[in-house]
């Protein structure tokens, strides 16, 4: 049972390799294994700079409308 367990995990990680430099077509990845990556920690490190700076900004919008009486 764990020899059939290994064999899977080494073709999957085989037939990955393998799709993913090319060598197979990608018609023949029925399973998606060359999926598109999602965001890198990066981007999200970006996005919640960018919402920080919109909350900052309708803050003050919200001020500046308030102390205008």
């Amino acid at each position: 049972m764990m020899l059939s367990l290994l064999s899977i995990l080494l073709f999957s990680w085989l037939a990955a390799i393998i799709i993913n430099k090319g060598l197979l077509p990608e018609k023949w990845d029925v399973f998606k294994i060359n999926r598109k990556r999602k965001p890198s920690a990066g981007a999200a490190e970006a996005e919640k700079a960018k919402q920080a700076k919109e909350e900052v900004y309708e803050a003050k919008q919200l001020l500046d409308n308030t102390t205008s009486f």
